[in-house]
């Protein structure tokens, strides 16, 4: 093996260790006709750098929706087995409340945590030495 090809592979598995991946509980989930307003617990030690955001639902009554309003802006939602959905949420509104009008169908709140909405975030670590402010 060359020299630059062991730095790829060791630059690669560096950058690896540094991604984590968080599971965000839903706290607080409101109803007010059809338009829901889901609030996730934000991890204690500091906000995280947000690379990539899924937020996963179960729908409780009706079929799944196509697509669905996300913060006011239109996005599409991928159904999954059981009854579940997966909607990409846009980096910028990752750690923020998450305001859902979903076309009349009823999804699952907070209250029961087996069917309760996720939010799952990819993030990096900031490098050693250098803390953003």
């Amino acid at each position: 093996m060359t020299a630059l090809r062991l730095l790829r592979i060791f630059t690669v598995a560096a950058m690896a260790v540094q991604a984590q991946t968080a599971i965000l509980e839903c706290v607080s989930a409101a109803n007010a006709s059809g338009r829901f307003r889901l609030v996730f617990r934000i991890p204690g030690a500091g906000l995280p750098r947000v690379e990539r955001a899924t937020l996963f639902l179960r729908v409780s009554a009706g079929s799944a929706p196509q697509s669905l309003k996300l913060n006011g802006r239109t996005t599409s939602a991928v159904p999954q087995e059981r009854g579940w959905l997966t909607v990409a949420v846009p980096i910028r509104d990752a750690l923020k409340p998450l305001k859902l009008e979903t076309g009349g169908v009823a999804i699952h709140g907070c209250a029961n945590r087996e069917n309760a909405p996720y939010l799952v975030i990819e993030q990096t670590s900031p490098p050693r030495g250098r803390q953003d402010k």
